[in-house]
């Protein structure tokens, strides 16, 4: 194919707030998939491509590097809590090289389209962006800037825009582009206790994109409307083997909203994983309704460590209003059956819903005691701009932040019905060490050392994590 002459640089800038807060209480550096697999599409087609990601790399080193790299389009992938960032590095760019085509995508300009009105931004990419970017940069090189496809917004055609169709053969996309990646500082303490070992090479993997759920704050839904859509086994596990044999990777941590969804084919995931015997350990999201004894051993079978299972709400009147397909007695019979398979088990809470009062700290506790997942993950309810629950706030006056920065999920930017932000703050402090501090959380502990030593050291990271986030006083 012959070689084009646009030079497309692709980038994902840190937050405001620095690496250690985009969306993240514990050390967790992911590679931006998003804009790999967008590289990896624009290479195929013959064009210069290349990923940045800002990590901790000041801005001004940053912009350097970039411009040094001399593109003609660059396009940003941004959450909302670093796009404002994202929007200052643009400026400077533009302000460096006004001929510079400035594209915007991902999840917060997905659902605020308006930011194409900014001076610097020329274009979004609404939706998945392969194939919209494509497009695009294909059509300026023809020096063609009217632009009307599908997915893609000017300030020109903001009335007349359309929905790009979903990709749904997935098999079809290349792999990820890594090749500009710094691999080696990749890292997850959220994975298992094989990540604490030096000798971990660390990668993650999409295997689908949506999630077939409507949970009233998410995004998902939104951006991957009418569905889930799947890659093969067979694709999932080449990916992995290519990562294992190119870059030594042998932690691998699955970004799918839910895993668990498709238990036929999570099991023809794992079979495949155990006959390559490829000895890589792996993490996951999934879905307390979805998984059976069965699915679970085969799971740790093919290396599974560590689940993650965002519970959410304490009680069946908070699920059922976060649109929660399950119930409590159905998170009490996972967590039983999780933990009797041995695998390590990360629950996710939230807090800080406008009717929230200060006893929902116990009502937490007395759930934690009962399931007693050996790490919690505390967030303060985030009501993103663009979803259902935001629009409902907004409309109650009980948004109280419209600083994209401040949606981490760490920083309360709902309103609350009893207390101030400030006290919010202190339930997800007090909520932590309680836990942590309890003969339930202390006793699964000892066991769980004693059965395997090496957890201690997994034990002692999430305590020190608690400490340094929130200065809790725990004792192991």
């Amino acid at each position: 194919m012959p070689a084009h002459k646009l030079r497309i640089a692709l980038i994902e800038a840190t937050s405001e707030k620095g690496i250690q807060r985009m969306l993240y209480q514990i050390p967790r550096i992911l590679e931006p998939l998003g804009l790999c697999f967008i590289s990896a599409v624009l290479e195929k087609n013959g064009f210069q491509a290349r990923v940045f990601q800002q990590l901790d790399t000041s801005n001004e080193v940053f912009l350097k590097e970039i411009l040094d790299f001399e593109p003609d389009v660059i396009g940003f992938s941004c959450l909302s809590v670093n796009y404002n960032n994202s929007l200052f590095l643009a400026n400077a760019l533009k302000k460096s090289n006004p001929k510079l085509t400035i594209v915007f995508g991902g999840y917060h300009p997905s659902l605020v389209k308006e930011i194409v009105f900014e001076k610097s931004i020329d274009y979004v990419v609404v939706g998945e962006g392969e194939f919209s970017l494509l497009h695009l940069v294909t059509e300026l090189e023809k020096n063609n800037s009217e632009i009307n496809f599908p997915g893609i917004i000017s300030k020109k055609n903001f009335n007349n825009f359309i929905p790009a169709q979903r990709i749904t053969g997935l098999d079809e996309l290349p792999f990820p582009s890594r090749n500009s990646l710094p691999m080696e500082k990749y890292l997850s303490y959220s994975v298992g206790e094989h990540e604490f070992e030096e000798k971990t090479k660390y990668a993650s993997v999409y295997t689908s994109r949506g999630c077939c759920y409507n949970c009233d704050f998410c995004c998902t839904p939104i951006l991957y409307s009418k569905g889930v859509f799947f890659r093969s086994p067979k694709n999932v596990v080449d990916e992995i083997e290519l990562l294992s044999k190119k870059y030594g990777v042998n932690q691998i941590d699955f970004r799918d909203e839910d895993l668990t969804l498709n238990k036929k084919r999570l099991i023809e995931i794992c079979d495949e994983l155990i006959k390559r015997k490829l000895n890589v350990k792996w993490r996951a999201f999934g879905n307390v309704k979805e998984v059976n004894k069965e699915l679970l051993e085969k799971m740790k079978q093919a290396g599974c460590s560590s689940i993650f299972y965002g519970i959410d709400g304490v009680n069946n009147e908070a699920l059922k209003k976060m649109h929660k397909p399950y119930v409590i007695n159905d998170i009490i019979s996972c967590f039983e059956l999780t933990h009797e398979i041995g695998l390590y088990i990360v629950a996710g809470v939230i807090l800080g819903y406008p009717d929230d009062s200060q006893e929902i700290i116990n009502e937490w506790l007395e759930l934690l005691k009962i399931i007693q997942p050996e790490t919690i993950y505390i967030s303060l309810i985030t009501a993103f701009i663009g979803t259902p629950l935001h629009e409902k706030l907004k409309k109650e006056n009980k948004i109280i932040s419209f600083n994209p920065s401040d949606y981490d999920c760490s920083t309360q930017v709902v309103k609350n019905n009893f207390v101030s932000k400030e006290e919010i703050a202190k339930w997800q402090r007090v909520l932590y060490e309680k836990y942590y501090n309890s003969n339930e959380w202390r006793e699964r502990a000892k066991i769980n050392i004693a059965n395997k030593p090496s957890a201690l050291f997994q034990y002692k990271l999430a305590i020190e994590c608690s400490k340094k986030f929130r200065n809790i006083q725990i004792k192991l």
